[in-house]
C-alpha cells in the first residue's frame, strides 16, 4: 500500500450501488421465482417435484460455473490493460452475457413448454455473466478506495438483500409472466 488516500463521492456511490442492484436482481430474480416457475411440471407424473429437481439441477450447476468464471475472470482482469481500465471490460462482457442468456431464457420458454436444458444452457450464462461482472465490481472497491472499503462492502450487501425484493416484488405486483420478466430483467 502506498499510503495514499483515496475517498469517493456521493456520484460515485451512487453509481456503485445502482450497477450491484442491478446485477443482484437479475440475479437473484430468476434463482428464486422464475426458474422455478419455469421448470414447474405439475401435471407430469411426478406431480411438482419434477420441477423442484430439475430447478435444483439447473440452479446448481450455474452456480458451480459462476463459482469457477469469478476467479478466473477476477485474475484476468488484474491482468487486463488499455485505455478502458482492468475492470470496465470485464464488467460490460459480464453484464452483456447476461443480459443475452436472459434473452435466451425467455425464449426457451415457447408453446411447447420449457426445457430443462435450454433453461441450464442459459442459466450458466446468466451466471457466469453475473460472476464476471460482480468480480471486476468487487475488484473497483480495492482499485479505488483506501478508507471506504467497509462502507463499499456495505453497499454489496444491501444491494443483494433490496435487489431480491425488487426484482421479485415488481414481477408480482406488475404481474409479468416468466417470458415478459426476463425480457425486462435483460433491458
Amino acid at each position: 500500500m502506498t499510503g495514499e488516500t483515496r475517498r469517493a463521492g456521493a456520484g460515485w456511490f451512487a453509481l456503485f450501488t445502482l450497477a450491484w442492484l442491478a446485477l443482484w436482481t437479475v440475479q437473484l430474480t430468476p434463482l428464486q421465482l422464475l426458474i422455478p416457475l419455469q421448470l414447474n411440471t405439475p401435471d407430469d407424473a411426478d406431480g411438482w417435484i419434477a420441477g423442484v429437481v430439475w430447478s435444483g439441477l439447473v440452479l446448481g450447476v450455474g452456480g458451480i460455473a459462476a463459482v469457477i468464471a469469478g476467479p478466473i475472470a477476477g485474475g484476468l482482469s488484474d491482468r487486463t490493460g488499455g485505455r478502458f481500465g482492468r475492470r470496465r471490460p470485464w464488467a460490460v462482457a459480464g453484464i452483456a452475457l447476461s443480459a443475452v442468456s436472459l434473452v435466451a431464457l425467455a425464449l426457451v420458454d415457447g408453446p411447447r413448454g420449457a426445457t430443462a436444458w435450454g433453461v441450464g444452457i442459459a442459466w450458466v450464462g446468466v451466471s457466469v455473466g453475473a460472476a464476471v461482472a460482480g468480480s471486476a465490481f468487487t475488484a473497483m472497491i480495492a482499485d479505488q478506495l483506501t478508507t471506504q472499503r467497509g462502507t463499499a462492502s456495505a453497499v454489496v450487501a444491501s444491494a443483494q438483500a433490496v435487489g431480491i425484493v425488487i426484482g421479485v416484488g415488481a414481477i408480482v405486483l406488475v404481474g409479468l409472466g416468466v417470458v415478459e420478466s426476463y425480457l425486462v430483467l435483460a433491458a
